[in-house]
């Protein structure tokens, strides 16, 4: 479960660039003759959802769909009562929540006439899930789509690139402080956890390995609004001449770059 902060603040990505994520989606749509796209997240893998909405699957799984020429809908599992939230740290207006993704998908296009649905980033979804859907809307062609969304969040906006560098100074200066002094193994995963969640992160995860002749490796993965970022650090070790060599290795390989 996700339990860091979320934040929807235009300073930082402002409503025209969330307007225009969604609507450069709806134009591949319309080029692809989809009539509506089915978007799939949950805990683990939810950053397509993240990146048109800012919502945040803290618990659970949802679809997002996206119509061809119409705001887009959230489908969840989660209660209603989560919903005044949801739509507070998003862009979204309407949430649909119920026991099933079949019957939440009838709901919404049940009444519509039969077009095509697209499932963006089909190979990723639970099969399980697919099969629902596919029963659910009878008489409807139902497309696997490639990354859609994907393809677009790796070509980051200039705001995207702001928040990256921000996020990107705290987890170097967290797994810095991490590998400061004669701390345990606890202590430096603490550090990085003050440091991390006290900045502003939505999630954030270590990772600690120790060599044998007394090294150890503090990795920290943190996710910065919809941004994820990375950096490790090795302790100083005077029996391990290696990780000199290793960093000015590194630092080459940068500068390089």
């Amino acid at each position: 479960m996700k339990r860091g902060l979320v934040v929807l603040d235009p300073a930082e990505v402002p409503e025209s660039e969330w307007r225009g994520r969604v609507e450069a989606l709806q134009q591949a749509l319309t080029a692809g003759g989809i009539d509506i796209a089915l978007v799939y997240g949950d805990v683990y893998a939810s950053d397509d959802i993240a990146y048109l909405t800012n919502l945040c699957i803290y618990w659970n799984e949802g679809v997002l769909a996206v119509p061809a020429a119409a705001d887009p809908v959230f489908l969840t599992k989660l209660s209603p009562r989560v919903q005044p939230w949801m739509k507070r740290i998003s862009t979204v207006t309407r949430i649909e929540s119920g026991k099933s993704f079949g019957a939440l998908a009838t709901k919404l296009l049940g009444e519509l006439p039969a077009g095509t649905v697209g499932l963006v980033d089909a190979a990723l979804w639970p099969a399980s899930v697919v099969e629902e859907i596919r029963a659910a809307l009878p008489g409807w062609q139902v497309r696997e789509l490639d990354g859609l969304v994907r393809e677009r969040r790796v070509v980051a906006s200039t705001n995207e690139l702001a928040l990256l560098r921000q996020g990107a100074e705290v987890v170097a200066g967290a797994a810095d402080e991490a590998v400061r002094g004669e701390l345990s193994t606890f202590e430096r995963v603490s550090v990085v956890e003050r440091l991390v969640r006290g900045a502003g992160f939505l999630d954030v995860q270590v990772n600690t390995a120790a060599t044998s002749d007394g090294v150890e490796c503090v990795q920290v993965t943190g996710q910065f609004r919809t941004g994820w970022l990375h950096a490790s650090r090795l302790t100083a070790a005077p029996d391990a001449p290696w990780t000199t060599a290793l960093r000015e290795a590194l630092d080459a390989a940068v500068s390089a770059a």
